[in-house]
């Protein structure tokens, strides 16, 4: 080798010395400073974790923290098992999981104990290493300085979006995978290798799949326009053989995501699992430009999708279309790729091939990270084209002046006629904003070039400002608790679990426990305990159907017990009851209220074989639960009898009663109207009111879930024992309410709060005395012959249990899946699904016998194998690349030293 060639490579291998040094500051920069904006922001919230006030992020606490959490003591155990017995009834979480829970910031909950501070972390987090990816990807993938890049990454890593989803968290990874798969991507067009590009869309497709899904669209699209612009019309002749690579490559990444996806795919495919809905409205153009100006009210439930992401950028993407330097065929190609996203909202084959995988919900902005990507990709290639053009300077004031006047504009129409009024949104704080981002964009390109470094510190801290008074502003959206009773309610939640693993007569029998009055719905996912939470696989499905008509409300991802009766209570093993009190001062903090249900029944127990018979359930829940018990008794039980008359009184409120036909309709405008329903004592001691509400006059449909929610009607009952005492979950399903005993009568309040324009109108009306006698005569014979357990896991259960030829089925109140496999006395059996289809029972001989029962997720075993395949796939190509690369640098060494 001679010495120039020595020298050669000595000087490439410092320059790369020096851009690693270079770049890895600039990353680190990006990251600390998108994650100190919005701790900052948070704190002047106080929302951040110490703070006065603590975030309740709805879904993101109910669902994505209690999955999280809940796979997290799976990983510790070493049993991802695909099943809970925490969760609801009971049920298959595989689903659940990877719509939740596959986020590796999984692992905090792991390293961190406290639920509430791992969930807060992590949010902060993502913000940040999403500002960290976009900045590499701008960088290395499209070589951007990183002196301008930081702030492009800021615009990215802090957008809208991340708050709006902070609602949502999971869908907030989509922002750090995007510029990940796209860096992945831009690395094989150079001509290296395809393995990044593998992992990146395998980890994508993983974490979350609707957001892998929307991510291969987007970079997919976003390939084609790349070629088209470089080769035209010899796209194909000059590509082909990459295309191939690149679809190796991605079928690679699906097959090694198989190992989590697969037994989410056949699940919800079986029928069992969260079905499609539909729906979407006409979104507005100018709801998408106030959207792009201001963001927009934050709800997960609105067609416009919240892509703020700074002034600066909407100025610099007009400027880039607008400008004389940019290429016609690059304006025709970027223009392409911004108007196919909005445009999926009007036409509807582009709409469903972008929302193939976005449900269960049907909202139509789970794809708006790709506008923002797009959109601060766009900015940043415009500043860099537009940097130095001094010609473009007076074209440049002229849309920095133009679009915050036009903003303004938009924002008093919106505010005069549009739905954004002054308590919705975050747009009347942003006139400060405006002139921040209006002092941006005149100084970014007005300065001379000698004065740079000094305007690039201005600019900054402008930045910096703006970016850091929109993360308040969406903070400030968001809804909050004070921490002293977040604190208190967390505390108390333990202590109620703590005494229901305390309780010394449970022994080897199988209980569960309801806890009511928290702010979070799924505590027994949160909290590891067996008890009714939300996420039954029950939903969409024969179960789900089942529990309404015995009257427990079902909505949406949702099984609670806001249906209670001491009959529920007892026949699905509610022993456990605890109602959360609330804390005044940090001195003196209550406990919970807790009860203990001697009536509760095992989650296994011996019973007539009549329930593996079809059963007729009609309207009236509280019927249904009399056939229920007279079916596993195998002799007529009337634990509640129908009060034949009952009374009302009226109170700014109209009433009117008919058969099969009731409406109710406040008359007064400034309280709301009520009317108060009774029945007479009759020597009863507790007694239910009953209805099936049907907002707005819709048709009499046998369904349960996704219709209108009517929140402004409620049911009243102070003594209902089994939740709030209000019952406004009125979602065309039963609502049951224990009622009040007053005297010598029961009571109980139906109201309506949304004035006199609005007429309720609802299908059944029942009022029912409960009869203890009847009741412990039915407890008397089901608690006879209770399976007795040896050994319970999440995905196994092993026990005895005596059958008798009065009681030759073993019912357990565990959700019917295909995937469980029973052994009795070491032989396989089939299990039955009792009540109508819904809960697992087992036919047994006379005598003592010992059940095993282990569950398999469907799919899970060939999602293994899959998973391997693509593992082995992955290193063959590994191999491959090794491989020709050695040849290569042979070759090399070879050709120089001849």
């Amino acid at each position: 080798m001679t010495d120039k060639t020595k020298t050669d490579d000595r000087s490439v291998k410092m320059q790369m010395k020096e851009k690693k040094k270079f770049i890895f500051p600039a990353c680190i920069l990006s990251f600390l400073l998108a994650g100190g904006i919005v701790t900052l922001a948070m704190c002047l919230r106080g929302i951040f974790p110490g703070g006065e006030n603590a975030a309740v992020f709805t879904d993101t606490m109910d669902q994505m923290a209690s999955m999280q959490a809940m796979l997290a003591r799976q990983l510790v155990r070493g049993d991802l098992s695909f099943y809970s017995l925490t969760t609801s009834l009971g049920q298959n979480t595989s689903l659940l999981y990877a719509f939740c829970a596959y986020s590796p910031f999984t692992l905090l909950y792991i390293l961190i104990p406290d639920i509430y501070t791992a969930t807060m972390l992590g949010l902060i987090l993502k913000i940040a290493l999403s500002a960290l990816c976009f900045q590499l990807f701008l960088e290395r993938g499209l070589g951007h300085k990183a002196s301008t890049a930081v702030f492009f990454s800021l615009c990215y890593g802090l957008c809208g979006f991340q708050f709006e989803y902070m609602l949502s968290s999971n869908l907030m990874d989509a922002l750090y995978l995007l510029p990940l798969v796209m860096l992945a991507l831009m690395h094989a067009l150079k001509g290296k290798s395809f393995l990044p590009l593998t992992a990146a869309y395998a980890l994508s497709f993983m974490v979350q799949f609707y957001s892998g899904y929307a991510i291969g669209i987007f970079s997919f699209g976003a390939l084609l326009m790349y070629l088209i612009r470089r080769d035209g019309k010899t796209l194909l002749k000059k590509n082909l053989r990459f295309l191939g690579k690149y679809f190796i490559s991605v079928l690679c990444a699906i097959l090694l995501s198989m190992v989590l996806l697969l037994p989410a795919i056949v699940f919800f495919m079986s029928g069992t699992g969260v079905r499609s809905v539909s729906g979407r409205s006409l979104v507005l153009p100018w709801d998408l430009l106030y959207a792009m100006l201001f963001g927009r009210p934050t709800s997960l439930t609105t067609d416009i999708p919240f892509i703020y992401c700074g002034m600066p950028v909407v100025v610099l993407l007009i400027l880039y279309f607008a400008g004389s330097k940019t290429r016609k065929r690059d304006k025709l190609l970027a223009a392409i790729m911004c108007l196919s996203l909005p445009l999926s909202l009007y036409i509807s084959p582009l709409y469903d091939l972008l929302h193939a995988f976005n449900r269960p919900d049907g909202f139509t902005v789970r794809y708006a990270f790709v506008y923002v990507f797009l959109f601060v990709t766009i900015a940043a290639h415009s500043c860099r084209i537009y940097g130095a053009a001094d010609g473009e300077r007076k074209k440049l004031t002229v849309i920095s002046v133009a679009v915050p006047l036009f903003s303004l504009l938009l924002l008093f129409l919106h505010a005069r006629f549009g739905e954004y009024d002054e308590g919705k949104g975050v747009g009347f704080a942003f006139y400060g904003i405006i002139l921040l981002g209006i002092l941006w964009c005149v100084l970014i390109f007005a300065v001379r070039k000698k004065e740079g470094r000094l305007f690039r510190i201005f600019a900054a801290f402008l930045l910096c400002g703006e970016l850091t008074a929109q993360a308040y502003l969406n903070c400030r959206e968001q809804g909050i608790t004070a921490s002293l009773y977040l604190h208190s309610w967390d505390r108390q939640v333990k202590e109620f679990v703590a005494e229901m693993e305390g309780d010394k007569s449970r022994q080897d029998v199988i209980y569960r426990g309801h806890l009511v009055n928290s702010p979070f719905e799924n505590l027994s996912a949160m909290y590891d305990y067996m008890g009714i939470g939300q996420f039954a696989s029950s939903n969409y499905s024969k179960v789900g159907s089942m529990m309404s008509r015995l009257g427990d409300a079902v909505m949406t991802m949702r099984y609670t017990q806001a249906g209670a009766t001491d009959v529920t209570d007892m026949l699905f093993g509610i022993r456990y009851l605890g109602f959360l009190t609330y804390a005044d001062d940090a001195s003196r903090e209550p406990g919970p209220c807790f009860e203990i249900n001697e009536r509760a029944l095992p989650v296994g127990f011996m019973a007539d074989e009549r329930i593996t018979a079809p059963m007729a359930f009609d309207g009236n829940p509280l019927e249904n639960q009399n056939l229920l018990l007279s079916a596993l008794c195998g002799e007529s039980i009337e634990a509640y009898k129908t009060a034949e008359k009952f009374g009302y009184e009226a109170e700014g409120a109209e009433y009117s009663a008919t058969d099969k036909a009731y409406e109710i309709r406040s008359v007064s405008a400034e309280n709301y109207g009520s009317v108060l329903f009774g029945i007479t004592e009759e020597g009863y001691e507790h007694a239910y009111m009953y209805l099936r509400l049907l907002p707005y006059g819709d048709e009499v449909e046998e369904r349960r879930l996704d219709a209108d929610m009517a929140m402004n009607v409620s049911m009243y009952s102070p003594a209902d024992r089994k939740g709030f005492g209000i019952r406004e979950d009125f979602v065309r399903n039963n609502s049951i309410i224990e009622m009040t005993k007053d005297g010598n009568a029961f009571v109980a309040r139906l109201a309506v709060f949304d004035g006199p324009e609005k007429t309720y109108r609802y299908t059944d009306q029942y009022f029912c005395y409960q009869d203890e006698a009847e009741l412990d005569r039915a407890c008397s014979i089901l608690g006879r012959n209770t399976f007795h357990a040896d050994t319970v896991k999440d995905s196994y259960i092993s026990g005895k249990v005596t059958a008798t030829e009065e009681q030759p089925v073993l019912f357990l109140t565990i959700p019917y899946d295909r995937g469980w496999s029973v052994m009795v006395d070491g032989e396989a059996v089939k299990p039955l699904a009792a009540v109508n289809e819904c809960f697992i029972a087992l036919r047994l001989s006379p005598g003592e016998h010992t059940v095993t029962m282990v569950f398999e997720a469907e799919g899970a075993a060939a999602g293994r194998l899959l998973g391997l395949s693509g593992l082995i796939f992955f290193l063959l190509i590994f191999y491959a690349e090794v491989r020709k690369k050695e040849h290569n640098v042979h070759e090399t060494k070879k050709i120089r030293h001849q």
